[in-house]
């Protein structure tokens, strides 16, 4: 039941003497030569730049043929067994062994029915295991051992790949369990066994699986007004700046702004679609005049946070506000650029971390009716020394940045619930990769901690549920690196083996677009079988995708419920869609 795919790999032949491959080209790696067969030859690499063309685009139509254009599937730390129909020169395994071996798997073994001894020797020692059950000493050509040797047409050739992944996808059980536990979303009666699910948990947390897909926000939306008015959950909050959401919540209470899009569109930190989008000034519409609060949970807004607390104690404390401007006055030399704070602390690791704990003291010290403006700064100062300690966590490890950031996350929740008082339930919206319980996949070993996983310790599992998020092709908003523009990707099929290509299997079979799956009493193999689950994050490369975009996760651990959508579309932007001149009348239906 193991994946089987074709590795495009064509041999180089030599003048006169062309069933002899003097070298090979696969995928598209530079060509691999045998000097020892050129030199008995006569031949120089140079003098088969043609032959070599011609190959590489004969390459390339295996590739378009056989795998439709698609990469690879990612191999790292995987064991690949290569077969072939034989070794006579070797060089078409010898070109496969040395691409295979930048993917970085974690075995590499051939295995051919008949090999000639010398080619054997030179694999030797380049591969883990090499498994050959003839290696005669009188050894002209491959064909000379096999009863029939006709070429197998491609069609030939593409029905037998497809027989063989038919019995595949047939004997897996994770398609099995699948199929099994899913609930298919047509009409939104369907959310009735979801919403029934987390409407007494304390907090419910909504993942997805990249930050610029419509769906996603589309569906946590509609589950979002589900819980808040027929159970009674009192906030979100979601994965973005505490400033930004703050401005929201107060245009949701009627405090400022006239309108959701003309306060989103102040959002400038990047990526601004992630939370300056259509979805989103929808959900604001809804909720506005509700008492329902919306909050931001991440630590990035460092200057941003400053600048608030500055203005609330100005206005409130002047006194005090001398010696709060005196200490974040640390930061004026790195000019707002968190990273050049980051490398400032290589020459000097003190940095500012005494001046922004004295200020957080401060500003906790300060007693005024309670209100939200205080909260909101005591908030902005636990910001600013906990983005202080991400960025200085930075320069030194990803893990320990990270677990600085999910921690804080965490933090901020729970001063949240203990704000709203006995009783109060919470919504998050965050990637799934901060809310699928990191116990469920590599980061456990890698020594990342994340959100979700830290709210199931805190609170128990029984009161927090988790539901991530995938889909297997549509588009993507997402930057090709961070801060570059905008840009709607292609978001590729999913690749061969993943999670969304199971579930895409089983939507095909039962001719359904979206469903979602119960984990909590799931079949055993998706709670103990490790599958291969996308994220794709602000920046995305999808040339890249089955390299960098994966995550090995137990299902049934990571989530309690998985929703999935077969082929989604891109966010809208309101920095690129949307004129605060056309709302309301118009928008959104008028851009």
């Amino acid at each position: 039941d193991i994946p089987i795919d074709v590795l495009a790999v064509r041999k180089i032949g030599v003048p006169v003497f062309s069933e002899v491959a003097a070298g090979a080209i696969c995928e598209s790696d530079p060509p691999y030569f045998s000097e020892n067969l050129l030199l008995r030859l006569g031949f120089k690499a140079d003098d088969l730049k043609s032959v070599v063309e011609s190959e590489l685009k004969k390459v390339k139509t295996q590739i378009k043929l056989f795998r439709s254009g698609k990469p690879l599937p990612r191999l790292t730390k995987k064991n690949v067994i290569i077969v072939d129909d034989g070794l006579a020169t070797g060089a078409t395994i010898q070109a496969a062994v040395n691409f295979l071996q930048k993917q970085s798997p974690a075995k590499i073994i051939v295995a051919v029915p008949v090999g000639a001894p010398t080619s054997i020797q030179e694999l030797t020692g380049k591969v883990d295991q090499i498994v050959c059950l003839l290696t005669p000493q009188e050894f002209l050509a491959v064909n000379q051992f096999y009863e029939d040797f006709e070429q197998v047409e491609n069609d030939d050739a593409l029905q037998i790949l497809k027989n063989v992944r038919d019995v595949i996808i047939e004997s897996n059980p994770i398609q099995h369990a699948i199929e099994k536990n899913m609930i298919p979303f047509k009409k939104p009666s369907d959310f009735d066994t979801l919403i029934h699910s987390l409407k007494d948990s304390r907090v419910v947390m909504l993942g997805e699986a990249s930050h610029g897909t419509h769906e996603y926000y589309q569906l946590r939306a509609n589950i979002s007004k589900r819980l808040i008015e027929d159970h009674g959950f009192n906030f979100i909050a979601v994965e973005g700046d505490w400033p930004d959401a703050h401005r929201l919540n107060q245009y949701i209470h009627e405090k400022a702004g006239k309108n959701s899009l003309e306060v989103l569109l102040q959002n400038h930190r990047w990526p601004t679609w992630m939370w300056a989008n259509q979805e989103i000034a929808k959900l604001a519409e809804w909720l506005h005049g509700r008492d329902v609060s919306f909050y931001g949970l991440d630590v990035y807004s460092l200057f941003e946070s400053m600048e608030e607390i500055k203005r609330f104690i100005i206005e409130t404390d002047p006194e005090l506000a001398e010696t709060i401007q005196k200490n974040y006055a640390c930061f004026e030399p790195y000019m707002h650029d968190e990273i050049e704070y980051a490398k400032s602390l290589f020459t000097f690791p003190p940095g500012c971390e005494k001046q922004v704990m004295e200020n957080l003291i401060l500003l906790l010290e300060k007693r005024l009716d309670p209100d939200d403006s205080l909260f909101s700064a005591q908030q902005n100062a636990y910001i600013i020394v906990n983005a202080e300690a991400y960025y200085r966590a930075m320069i030194r490890s990803d893990a320990k940045s990270w677990n600085v950031r999910d921690t804080h996350m965490l933090e901020t929740l729970d001063r949240l619930l203990v704000r709203h008082g006995e009783g109060a339930k919470a919504i998050v919206w965050a990637h799934n990769t901060h809310i699928g319980d990191y116990r469920a996949t590599d980061m456990l070993n890698d020594g990342y901690v994340n959100l979700g996983g830290l709210a199931r310790e805190k609170y128990g599992a029984e009161h927090v549920k988790l539901v991530g998020f995938g889909s297997y092709q549509g588009k993507v908003v997402a930057g090709s690196a961070w801060g570059a523009k905008e840009e709607i990707m292609d978001l590729p099929a999913a690749i061969v083996g993943s999670l969304e290509w199971h579930c895409h299997k089983i939507a095909q079979k039962n001719r359904i677009s979206r469903f979602h799956l119960q984990l909590k009493d799931a079949d055993r193999a998706l709670i103990n079988q490790k599958v291969l689950h996308r994220a794709v994050g602000v920046v995305y490369d999808p040339a890249e995708e089955a390299k960098d975009n994966y995550v090995s996760s137990y299902l049934g651990r990571r989530y309690d419920d998985f929703i999935f959508i077969d082929k989604t579309s891109a966010l809208k932007s309101l920095h690129t869609y949307a004129d605060a001149n056309e709302f309301p009348e118009t928008w959104p239906t008028g851009v």
